[in-house]
């Protein structure tokens, strides 16, 4: 799907199972960043404007996982706009600025890695087997929980673990 806002083409893709980041800036940080996250196997929407980022995020049905803004008062303001769209949406704020570091942004590097924090799929272990019965533990960052026994007839059924982008904010 394609979309154009003032002769600019915009590039959607269809990969509706992979976690989507938003880009909304025309800094330098960007391109290593996005590069990045595209070898990591995310779905990137770029846009150097506030006027793209919203013709993105309205024409998206997917969700979109994380807004990646300059920590500047026009990114801030922008976070606030595209809030009111996807209240879902987490938000982080860039910046190579060092005074803003500490308060309002995160360095690029540091937002990549909190990127893949926020995003990363729970990990899933096989806790054993006991003769029909199957039973599965998973193992996240904050607790550790174990699936309640199933009936034999049950394991034939296929298991359908929901996707991590649909986890609501803790």
């Amino acid at each position: 799907m394609t979309a154009a806002l003032n002769g600019r083409s915009i590039r959607f893709e269809r990969r509706e199972f992979l976690p989507a980041i938003l880009i909304s800036t025309d800094a330098k940080w960007c391109d290593p960043v996005v590069n990045s996250l595209k070898l990591d196997g995310y779905v990137v929407f770029e846009t150097s404007c506030a006027a793209e980022a919203l013709v993105v995020l309205i024409s998206q049905t997917r969700p979109i996982d994380i807004l990646l803004a300059d920590a500047t008062i026009g990114g801030q303001e922008l976070a606030r706009n595209l809030k009111l769209y996807r209240r879902e949406m987490r938000i982080l704020f860039v910046t190579t600025n060092s005074q803003q570091l500490s308060s309002d942004g995160l360095h690029p590097q540091n937002a990549l890695a909190k990127v893949r924090e926020i995003l990363q799929p729970p990990e899933f272990e096989p806790a054993g087997s006991q003769g029909s019965e199957v039973t599965l533990a998973c193992s996240t960052s904050r607790s550790r929980a174990r699936a309640p026994e199933m009936p034999a007839e049950c394991i034939a059924m296929p298991l359908y673990v929901e996707p991590p982008y649909k986890r609501t904010p803790a």
